[in-house]
């Protein structure tokens, strides 16, 4: 049984993680600001129990260096991030203490104190405009005329995967880099038209956006991304060839507009309405998206991701909220 250290372990994906690793055997030390909430703890299930939480900041070098010592984990998964694109837009400074000193406060105790790996989790928000699909981990994301449209949060994870690299090439570490697109199910924080279109059709609230029916996304469902770094936590040394990891589901990106449809056939009478097009400053964002290539993540990962098609996860999501407004068991 190994033991796997995973930072933001309260939130949103944090919690997913927390219960992939558990039920396949790993110990599980979270670290966070703050402990999970009811929908994370409802996520994390039994886990919530089991998990020993150290609550802490990551811009405190002996908070973080105190917790990799006691633990001594022979995983860090390194999830937790400042995710607000409109506050970094106001306050790039933020970004920086944030997203990339953070980062190499946790690569820095790991380096000192030995741990035989460590996976981050990056974004799919470093990626400029596409130029060409699918798109594989190989794909530029500076180039001399472009580079991420999410400004100072995609530029942070950009910094923060430059680092990764030159740990591994000056030390010699086992650094991995996961880039999860558009994640979403229950517990999920961004709406990505998604959020509000399944809860507010389970609550009896209509649902209204003036334009996005066109807007494109390879939604991957919260699960999917849990499966996938537990790949990377469990895959032998020898077989990684790659550093950088897409998660998504491989599969043409789906609309907005396709969600809302497949929504109202889920949960007869929902009330979601839709405009054509795009919303304000989602061109540049469009045009970042589209299939991407998961033959390393398939080859050399062993991943499948469970919920490729995004009915099968909506209705996932669907369920879960069932059963958390009803207070019964979380289930498989």
């Amino acid at each position: 049984m190994s033991t796997v250290l995973v930072t933001g372990s309260s939130g949103f994906i944090g919690s997913y993680l927390v219960r992939e690793l558990a039920a396949t055997g790993h110990r599980v030390v979270g670290m966070d600001l703050v402990p999970p909430g009811p929908e994370a703890r409802f996520i994390q299930g039994a886990a919530a129990d089991t998990t020993q939480l150290e609550l802490g900041s990551l811009d405190q070098w002996p908070s973080v260096v105190g917790v990799v010592e006691r633990h001594r984990p022979d995983v860090i998964v390194h999830n937790a991030s400042f995710v607000r694109p409109d506050v970094l837009a106001r306050e790039p400074l933020t970004a920086l203490r944030m997203n990339v000193e953070t980062s190499l406060t946790v690569f820095e105790a790991a380096r000192i104190l030995g741990v035989p790996r460590v996976v981050y989790m990056s974004s799919i928000g470093v990626l400029p405009p596409a130029r060409y699909r699918p798109i594989d981990a190989d794909h530029p994301i500076i180039t001399a005329r472009e580079s991420t449209p999410d400004t100072f949060y995609g530029a942070a994870k950009i910094a923060s995967e430059a680092f990764a690299y030159a740990y591994h090439h000056g030390f010699g570490m086992d650094m991995l880099i996961v880039r999860p697109s558009a994640v979403y199910g229950f517990g999920m924080r961004w709406p990505i038209y998604i959020k509000p279109m399944v809860e507010d059709a389970l609550l009896g609230r209509a649902t209204r956006f003036e334009a996005g029916s066109d807007m494109p996304r390879d939604y991957t469902h919260a699960a999917d991304v849990a499966t996938l770094v537990r790949c990377c936590v469990d895959v032998p040394a020898a077989r990684i060839q790659d550093r950088v990891f897409h998660v998504g589901t491989g599969l043409e990106p789906v609309t907005a507009g396709h969600v809302a449809q497949i929504v109202r056939e889920l949960v007869p009478g929902a009330d979601i309405e839709i405009g054509p097009g795009l919303a304000e400053d989602e061109g540049r964002d469009a045009a970042t998206r589209g299939t991407f290539d998961m033959t390393a993540a398939r080859e050399q990962l062993g991943f499948t991701p469970r919920f490729a098609d995004i009915r099968a996860g909506i209705g996932d999501y669907i369920g879960w909220f069932r059963r958390y407004q009803d207070g019964t068991a979380p289930g498989a």
